[in-house]
């Protein structure tokens, strides 16, 4: 039996294949297969066939299609639990050798060895064995958002390995096989600028430099005729080498990652603008650059993000990592600095259902990881407090240069030098060779960091089409933005500094060409017409109003008139002293903020669950968190959706107070709900703003709060799902584990109060069902009496008459709680609100026995 990704998705049986279903059940396979041997939850099934609109019945026809496919396999004499199911997710089983990916990855690590034993010959035999197992683009067919995702990542480790084997031919001097294989993949891949390099290098070292330089020609026809753009300057560069029959036109060993980057931060040239690949017409430069440039210190280690994992100490690459290690790895050099505990990575590894021994094969890992890296290793990798955290200088990461670049470019730009910024920004652009951690499979925590390290690279293109914008430089910016908008089709900005480019450079028709590429864009792709920013930039060309591109401004639309000048909101709650676990949440959090930034409508997080479950608490924590990325402010908003003896704020009010906030003045605010909505949308258009609304009441109530850039964050807190609310990425919150509950204690009270009485405080912890709001009442109460035992406090609390009471303090009440969400029920509109309040009441006669519920404020976490 094998399952196979590396093409269309197929399970094969003694070479037949087995037919699971349709495309969205093969769709469903692909995710499995993707996160094989590890739970799959059915809301991922659910994205990867579906995408961002699935059906009503989307759970339903999942388990549906999981059962049919299941059955299909038992008929082919598969095992029947090939696929399980666990809680509320599916594992599918594979063991080694059954799935190609996990052969092909294999391959690469034989050939790592190879080339460390000095066996070139050996190497490309096991990398040819790797490629051989390819049979086409992966997931071939299935393009949901989730697997496109996926599919192109597979499909960058794939052309990867395919130039690492060209290299290694190359300096075997196999040129005409080279060659002959060179121009296959010229033809399937024509704008992939490196291939055409290593072709024209092919030919010229046949002596025949007459065909490289129609290879030449070729590209830079096709890119002026179907892009608009030139060949990069790398290309260019060989060109000329040619033309003059250059003796430095040889192969050589490319030089090391380090040595790259330590020539950026030194303010090296820089790749093309929108970050391409460096062709290896580049390379003998580099090389003699490199010659002439010291022995870097001994025990010098570096770390590589921003393309496949990379490792090198003293300059020289160390070989690749197992597939677990290497996400191991990258989870500790994404939270450099920080602990990472050992629940973290291993839900990184095997999703939410870990094997019993997975600490004790996570801590072997880090063991071996270490011993890898030497003795700077394990100065730099060291035990903390549940885990482990790698600690790194700056230069140690390319992830960190490339933030520090770009802070730099944002610093220099407000300093108004144009100039050093687009240096700045360049010399990023050189640090990165691919798609982020394209040879990891990236779970919670490295998809989310993966999505912020390319939002932020998208974000720094555009600053630097900006730049040259405001330097009136329209012919530098055009071609980098082509790129970008190629890269980006959905990017509504992209195509609107596009089209300000192409006006400004004289090119009007141009420019209105490139609004209807968008509008088409977005509709074929998204649904949808383009937003006001983009309308206004088709306004601006037809207007030919120069005001409106005033270059001095990033040109994401226009500016409302009525716009205040330096507010810059800061309303966010202080952060939490106390958040204890969260651990899925806290991750769900982050990879729906990442994932999010990069589409053409503003984040929406909604988090959902019972009354003192912690929701305000956590989503405080992740405002905080995310707080730096909007710079133009951070609003928070108490809805009173649940709030004892106050009446919900209208959309209007909750409109006002936003508005004032950001500095329209009150008597500025239209008193109609629509024209709020609009003035609220215009005056955020332009910004980068985040904001809380807190205890909504419903999806109706949030609806007309929304802003209109896509630049922004909301989060949002309520007691029931927001399932109307749109294009929301849902988070449900619930009670903490037994283990969290006791842990929150020892916080507020200190461990060695815990530690002494360990059964007490489990004993609280139930008594408190496991939620934050009680806990911390419990933990308020302990801590203003130091010497009070705890049982006493638990002996208190098991009389059920008197738990309200105890659980109640000025700030912080159970019983407030209830009571507001009883009100809501009480004054609903709907029968079966009004018949839950009825049962409520009848709660507490509801006779004492073993078959029914004690009578207890338990039935509060309903409400």
């Amino acid at each position: 039996m094998t399952f196979r990704l590396l093409g269309p998705v197929e399970v094969r049986v003694d070479e037949r294949p087995v037919r699971v279903g349709g495309p969205r059940s093969q769709a469903m396979l692909a995710a499995l297969l993707l996160e094989a041997n590890r739970l799959v939850p059915v809301s991922r099934l659910v994205d990867a066939a579906w995408g961002d609109h699935p059906p009503a019945s989307a759970e339903v026809q999942v388990r549906n299609r999981v059962a049919a496919a299941r059955r299909a396999m038992r008929r082919a004499g598969l095992a029947a639990d090939v696929i399980g199911t666990q809680g509320s997710g599916y594992l599918l089983t594979v063991a080694d050798g059954q799935l190609d990916l996990d052969v092909f990855e294999a391959r690469v690590r034989e050939s790592d060895r190879h080339i460390d034993q000095g066996a070139p010959e050996a190497t490309v035999a096991s990398l040819r064995e790797a490629l051989a197992l390819w049979h086409g683009p992966a997931l071939d067919g299935l393009r949901t958002p989730a697997l496109t995702a996926a599919a192109q990542r597979l499909d960058e480790r794939r052309m990867t390995v395919v130039e690492r084997c060209l290299d290694l031919e190359l300096s075997l001097g196999r040129y005409d096989e080279v060659i002959g294989r060179l121009l296959e993949l010229v033809e399937a891949y024509p704008w992939r600028e490196p291939l055409v390099g290593r072709l024209m290098r092919a030919l010229y070292l046949t002596n025949r430099p007459s065909e490289a330089l129609d290879r030449f020609d070729q590209l830079r026809r096709r890119l002026a005729e179907e892009l608009g753009v030139d060949p990069t300057p790398e290309l260019v560069r060989l060109r000329d080498l040619i033309l003059r029959n250059d003796p430095g036109l040889q192969v050589v060993p490319e030089p090391t990652l380090r040595e790259l980057h330590q020539e950026t931060l030194r303010g090296g040239s820089a790749p093309s603008p929108a970050g391409q690949a460096t062709a290896d017409a580049d390379r003998p430069a580099r090389t003699a650059t490199t010659e002439r440039r010291s022995a870097p210190p001994p025990e010098v280690l570096w770390f590589g993000l921003l393309g496949p994992l990379r490792v090198e100490r003293d300059g020289s690459a160390l070989p690749a990592l197992p597939p677990r290690s290497r996400i191991v790895l990258a989870c500790l050099l994404v939270r450099a600095g920080e602990s990472v505990d050992l629940d973290t990575l291993a839900e990184e590894i095997w999703g939410m259902d870990p094997p019993p021994a997975a600490h004790a094969e996570l801590r072997e890992r880090v063991d071996a990881i270490r011993h890898h890296l030497g003795p700077a290793g394990r100065d730099l990798l060291v035990p903390a407090r549940g885990g482990y955290v790698m600690h790194l200088a700056p230069d140690q990461l390319d992830a960190q240069t490339f933030r520090q670049l770009t802070g730099a470019a944002r610093a220099a730009r407000a300093a108004n030098e144009q100039d050093q910024a687009l240096s700045h920004l360049g010399r990023a652009f050189a640090l990165r060779r691919g798609v982020t951690l394209a040879d990891v499979r990236t779970g919670p925590l490295l998809s989310w960091y993966t999505a912020q390290l390319d939002a932020e690279f998208t974000y720094a293109v555009e600053e630097q089409a900006t730049l040259l914008l405001r330097l009136d430089r329209a012919s530098d910016a055009v071609p980098l933005l082509r790129r970008h908008v190629a890269a980006n089709p959905t990017r509504e900005r992209a195509h609107a500094l596009l089209m300000n480019g192409l006006s400004q450079a004289g090119d009007p028709a141009g420019a209105l060409e490139a609004y209807e590429r968008a509008r088409l864009a977005l509709r074929e792709q998204l649904g949808i017409e383009p937003g006001p920013d983009l309308r206004q930039a088709h306004r601006a060309v037809l207007t030919q109003d120069q005001t409106l591109w005033a270059p001095s401004h990033p040109v994401t639309g226009p500016v409302p008139s009525a716009e205040p000048a330096g507010v810059r909101p800061r309303q966010l709650p202080p952060a939490p002293a106390v958040l204890v676990g969260r651990v899925r949440e806290r991750t769900a959090l982050r990879l729906a903020a990442g994932a999010s930034r990069t589409r053409a409508r503003p984040a929406v997080l909604a988090l959902n669950g019972p009354a003192g479950s912690g929701k305000s608490t956590l989503a405080v924590w992740l405002a905080h968190m995310f707080a730096d990325r909007f710079p133009d402010g951070q609003l928070y908003l108490d809805l009173h959706g649940s709030t004892p003896a106050l009446t919900p704020l209208t959309p209007l009010a909750a409109l006002t107070r936003l508005l004032t906030g950001l500095g329209l003045p009150a008597s500025a605010i239209s008193g109609d709900q629509a024209e709020a909505v609009a003035q609220f949308r215009s005056l955020s258009a332009s910004r980068k703003v985040m904001i809380l609304l807190d205890n909504a009441i419903d999806a109706n109530q949030v609806a007309p709060l929304l802003p209109a850039s896509a630049d922004c964050l909301v989060l949002v807190t309520s007691r029931v799902m927001l399932n109307s609310l749109d294009g929301a990425a849902h988070v449900p919150v619930g009670p903490l584990s037994p283990t969290e509950s006791v842990r929150m204690l020892a916080e507020l009270i200190g461990a060695e109060r815990v530690a002494a009485e360990p059964e007490q405080a489990a004993r609280l912890a139930r008594l408190c069902e496991h939620f934050p709001l009680p806990l911390r009442v419990v933990g308020a109460r302990l801590a203003a009496h130091p010497t009070l035992p705890l049982r006493r406090l638990a002996d208190r609390l098991t009389d059920e008459r008197n738990r309200l009471d105890l659980l109640e303090l000025p700030q912080l009440s159970v019983r407030a709680c209830l009571r507001s969400g009883y009100q809501q029920l009480q004054e609903s509109g709907t029968l079966v609100d009004q018949q839950a309040a009825q049962a409520f009441r009848l709660l507490p006669n509801w006779p004492r026995s073993r078959s029914t519920p004690p009578r207890s404020p338990r039935c509060w976490t309903y409400l």
